[in-house]
Formats: structure tokens, C-alpha cells, sequence
């Protein structure tokens, strides 16, 4: 990258925010979703070199999608205006300063030169923005290397009045797949019926549970419904989903999982009880929160190899390129039964989830998606719940409950989930501070241990090795005191 974070990765993100939110305030004209400006492609036939002249001047724009025609503000006028009020606003401090191809195109546009001339004109002034920035002075030249290639490319399709392909990256920035998508990850087609929840969420401040401890629990991103449609396919058999952090909405648990885990989550709840009531002679109580996996651990779940299941049945899929597959995932399961077979979802939701883990890793693969398999991504983000498809990895806060340590974990539950076999009891609702949070943040004691930063070598870890690593750690818990509600209520905006 061309940009130098001036203090760590975090500053230099919430920076970035600040700047564009700036921009946006700055901008009198932004752009407007699902509608673009006139280009080379919009269906008008006139000479490429009266395009240019007659694009920018015309008082319509075009939808996106249809490419309908709307009234609109010629786009040389909003250029010109954005131009002088992002400018002014730099120049008061209100705004971060422009990029120097920016500003010098948006002087071209300023004087009629870059309407006028073209492409020609517009090269010339990134050649000049090049000059700018290599005679830029003070902050701007100490956080700018060089122009960024990524941007220059774009610049290069812009000028010939095309869109740059998107990276995979682009498409799918939480990567909901190991491969490239068609199209960006969220124009996925698909539909989920909502189910009625027995209660709801409440949103909490930090102080509402001062004087508690803190465990994490790691859940996947499901979301609750019935997947109806995947793919533009309306589904034989739709897909019951009952979460993810949700789980306890739609039942009066607060937790599923498998046997191991909630019994390893109660002693880890049990044990830092114990250890503060030691320390402290107080008995607090604890709380589980939700620590947010990333996209692909739905795979373990049923839900997300039925869904599979059921869009293979509209997938291209020859019987020697099911056997290619078929043959690679029997060195993993020997008894499976192909997958073009009509029970292939009833024995994949029999499979331990780890064997699913394995069943969709393998499909998830250019080898297969390139012989018709469907597309594993777009099932995951179906499955994923809307609120938590940009949350980010390994950050907590957005569920939370308070355990029942009176109470053994409940092997039977009378609401079970297709996935998991045990329940784990709450006291009251489900709650959230409505926003996500890292770890990093919420278990101040565990992450200022120098000694919890290195691994098992003793080497120091990267920040997002030493989140995951926290939360496999028995002893990791934080007890909520005044110096946490106050970090968290900043963090809050409280």
C-alpha cells in the first residue's frame, strides 16, 4: 500500500472513516444508489469523440440496473461544484486534502479543459497530479509514498469510460468463499422466511453489568428462518435455521452446542467464580458472550450442507464429475453416498459436524465450481445472519447472557437444534450492547499479559493470532469494573 498508518493498522482504519465521512459532508452532490452517470456504454451513438462533451453536459443520468434514463444535474456541474466545496472545505481543515489527480482533474473540470479535450487532458493531469504530489509538503506528503497502482488501474478503465473488474477481494471481503464470486457476495440471490421469536434482545449499556464476569463463547454467524430460494432456485425441501447467537430467541436456552463445549464453557464460568471469589472474597456472576467465528465456520452446521444438498439438485453436474468428487471425499468418508445421490442431504446432516466442515471445504474449490458444482459462498451467506455479515471476526458484544451455574447443562433440550445435542441454561433474556466489539477490549487483563502474546515457542503473535489464541485459553475471563465500563462506554459512544 502506498499509505503509511501513522500510528497502528486501528488508527490509521478509524481515520480513514473520519476522512470519508468528511468528504461526504463536504460533497453537495453525492452519488446516488443505483443510478450512475452517462459513459461509453449507456446506448447513445454518437462519435467517441463528441461522447465526452455530450455525456458530461446532458441533464440525465441512467439506473444501474435496466439502464433507464432520470432527469438529473449535468455531471460537469457536479463535478464543478463538488470540486469547490471539497476544495473550500480542505482548505478550512474540515476535509482531508484531495488527492493530487484529483485535484488536478477536478481543475480541468473546473476550467471546461478536461470536458473539452477529452482523455488527452485528463492523462495530462495525472501526469500532473504526479508532479503535485512529488512537490506536496507537510502531513499529506509524509502519509503519501506514491500513487497507489490499484488506483492508477482504475483510472486507466475510467478513462476509457469502462468499470475495473472487480477483485475477488472486492466481491467478497469477508470471504464467504475461498474462490472468486461471479458478483459481488451481496447481490446473492436467495429468500428466508423469518421465524416469530419467543422473546427479543435487549440492548444494554456496560455499567448494566458492572461488578460481573466476562467469558467468551465462539459461535458461527447463522441466522434463524427458512431458506426458501438459493442460487434464483426455489428450493424442494426449504432449510429450517435456528442459529447462531439467536438460538436463545427462539428458545428459552441460552446456548447450544455440542457436549464438550458447554460442559467446557460452564467449568471455565465455574472456575473464574471461583478464582475471583478467592482473590476477593465476592461471588459475582457471570456472563457467556458471544465472540463472532469467521464466515466459514457455518459449515459445521446441517443447515448449511442441506442448503448445499438442495441446490445440487439444480447444478450441471455430470455423473463423471460427481465421481471426481465422489472419490475424493470417500478418502475422508468411506461410506458416503455420492453426490448426486437423493439421500445425500439426510446423510450429511448424520455426518459429525467436522465431516461437514470436510464436505464443504472440498466443494468449495475452482476444480469443482468450474465442472457445475454450486456455489458453497453464496449457501453460506444465505445462512448467515443479516446483522452479522460485516461484523468483524473474533469481536464480541453483540450477545451476551447471564449463566445459570445452579443448574447442570441440559442434555435433552426440548427445543434441540439440528446441529448440537446439549443446552445451556440462562437467568432472564438475551442481551447485547448492539455493536461489536474486540476482544481485545472486553478482556483488558488477559490481553496486557505479555506472557498470553507469545506462542507456544515463546515468539510474539500478531494481534488477530493472539485473539484466536484467547479464546481456546480456560483461564481467560474479565471481571466488568468501573475502569472497563468506562472503556466500553466510550467505545459506545455512551
Amino acid at each position: 500500500m502506498a499509505v503509511i498508518a501513522p500510528v497502528s493498522e486501528q488508527d490509521y482504519i478509524d481515520q480513514m472513516v473520519a476522512n470519508r465521512a468528511a468528504i461526504q459532508r463536504a460533497t453537495v452532490f453525492p452519488d446516488i444508489e443505483g443510478r450512475r452517470p452517462l459513459s461509453m456504454d449507456s446506448g447513445f451513438r454518437v462519435p467517441d469523440f463528441a461522447f465526452g462533451l455530450l455525456s458530461d453536459f446532458l441533464p440525465v443520468d441512467m439506473a444501474d440496473d435496466g439502464g433507464d434514463y432520470e432527469p438529473a444535474v449535468p455531471q460537469f456541474a457536479k463535478n464543478l461544484v463538488n470540486f469547490m466545496s471539497r476544495t473550500g472545505a480542505s482548505a478550512v481543515g474540515d476535509a482531508p486534502m484531495m488527492a493530487p489527480e484529483d485535484m488536478a482533474m477536478g481543475l480541468l473540470d473546473f476550467t471546461g479543459a478536461g470536458v473539452v479535450a477529452g482523455a488527452p487532458a485528463r492523462m495530462a493531469a495525472k501526469e500532473a497530479g504526479d508532479v503535485m504530489l512529488g512537490s506536496a509538503g507537510g502531513q499529506y506528503s509524509k502519509t503519501i509514498k506514491a500513487i497507489d497502482d490499484a488506483r492508477a488501474e482504475d483510472l486507466k478503465y475510467r478513462l476509457a469510460g469502462k468499470n475495473k473488474p472487480l477483485t475477488k477481494v472486492e466481491k467478497d471481503p469477508r470471504e464467504f468463499s475461498k474462490i472468486s464470486f461471479d458478483k459481488p457476495v451481496e447481490y446473492t440471490d436467495f429468500e428466508v422466511l423469518p421465524l416469530e421469536f419467543a422473546s427479543q434482545r435487549k440492548i444494554i449499556k456496560p455499567e448494566d453489568i458492572q461488578n460481573s464476569i466476562l467469558i467468551s463463547g465462539a459461535g458461527d454467524l447463522s441466522g434463524t428462518g427458512t431458506l426458501t430460494r438459493l442460487g434464483g432456485n426455489v428450493l424442494e425441501n426449504p432449510v429450517d435455521m435456528m442459529g447462531g447467537r439467536n438460538y436463545g430467541l427462539l428458545t428459552p436456552y441460552g446456548w447450544g452446542s455440542g457436549q464438550s463445549v458447554t460442559n467446557t464453557l460452564r467449568n471455565r464460568a465455574l472456575s473464574a467464580q471461583e478464582e475471583v471469589f478467592k482473590n476477593t472474597g465476592e461471588e459475582l456472576p457471570v456472563y457467556l458472550g458471544y465472540t463472532t467465528m469467521n464466515p466459514r465456520a457455518i459449515d459445521f452446521q446441517e443447515m448449511q450442507t442441506s442448503a448445499v444438498a438442495e441446490a445440487i439438485k439444480f447444478a450441471p453436474i455430470t455423473k463423471s464429475n460427481a465421481k471426481k468428487f465422489d472419490d475424493q471425499f470417500k478418502k475422508k468418508d468411506k461410506n458416503f453416498v455420492g453426490v448426486l445421490s437423493p439421500n445425500l442431504r439426510e446423510y450429511l446432516a448424520g455426518l459429525s459436524g467436522e465431516k461437514r466442515v470436510q464436505f464443504n471445504k472440498l466443494m468449495d474449490k475452482d476444480e469443482f465450481r468450474k465442472l457445475g458444482f454450486p456455489n458453497v459462498g453464496e449457501a453460506r451467506y444465505a445462512m448467515t445472519e443479516p446483522e452479522l455479515r460485516n461484523a468483524p471476526i473474533f469481536s464480541s458484544g453483540m450477545g451476551l447472557y447471564k449463566m445459570d451455574l445452579s443448574q447442570p447443562n441440559i442434555s435433552e433440550p426440548v427445543i434441540a437444534h439440528p446441529s448440537f445435542d446439549t443446552a445451556m441454561p440462562r437467568i432472564g433474556g438475551l442481551l447485547g450492547f448492539g455493536e461489536p466489539i474486540s476482544n481485545k477490549d472486553i478482556y483488558r487483563d488477559w490481553f496486557s499479559n505479555p506472557e498470553n502474546l507469545l506462542s507456544e515457542k515463546g515468539e510474539p503473535m500478531k494481534l488477530s493470532q493472539a485473539i484466536y489464541s484467547f479464546g481456546k485459553k480456560p483461564n481467560a475471563y474479565q471481571v466488568v469494573d468501573q475502569e472497563l465500563v468506562d472503556t466500553l462506554s466510550g467505545l459506545l459512544r455512551y
